[in-house]
């Protein structure tokens, strides 16, 4: 009985092992968010300045008024697309199951480690925030700042 309880007890324990590293396995990072753009050459530059990113590949569809360029950090990408045709949002999810549409986003945020170094980093650009704010929850604060287009981005320390 003795040794049932032992062989049950190390099977549990390797079991739960085996999970927890499988649970670990899946850790979702952000990889890029896909930002539409009015005018690509000033918005390279402005997110180029602000995140310093550098572009990593660039696409022109001359015929389709496409462009697209990457630009990637150390830790995330940004791909700016701008189409100057028309863009029908019915198209991006042609196919796609019921319920899925373009929408947008609403605002994408970034952490920054000194946010009072990056409030100079700002300043210099002369790219103005706004919402200077201190969540209550984590007492972290926060600001809001538009790129060139108006999209809200959110910086948090």
């Amino acid at each position: 009985m003795k040794n049932r309880f032992i062989i049950f007890l190390v099977t549990a324990v390797v079991a739960i092992t085996a999970e927890g590293q499988n649970l670990s396995a899946f850790d979702p990072q952000p990889n890029f968010s896909a930002i539409i753009v009015h005018n690509m050459d000033s918005s390279v530059v402005w997110y180029q300045s602000v995140f310093r990113l550098e572009i990593k590949r660039q696409l022109d569809e001359q015929e389709e008024s496409f462009r697209s360029v990457m630009l990637e950090g150390s830790t995330f990408s940004i791909e700016l697309i701008e189409k100057k045709a028309p863009f029908d949002p019915t198209e991006v999810s042609k196919n796609k199951r019921v319920g899925i549409s373009m929408q947008g986003f609403f605002k994408i945020g970034f952490k920054v480690s000194d946010l009072n170094d990056f409030i100079k980093h700002l300043a210099r650009l002369k790219i103005p925030i706004r919402d200077l704010y201190t969540d209550a929850s984590s007492n972290k604060r926060n600001f809001l700042l538009n790129d060139p287009d108006g999209n809200v981005i959110q910086i948090s320390e």
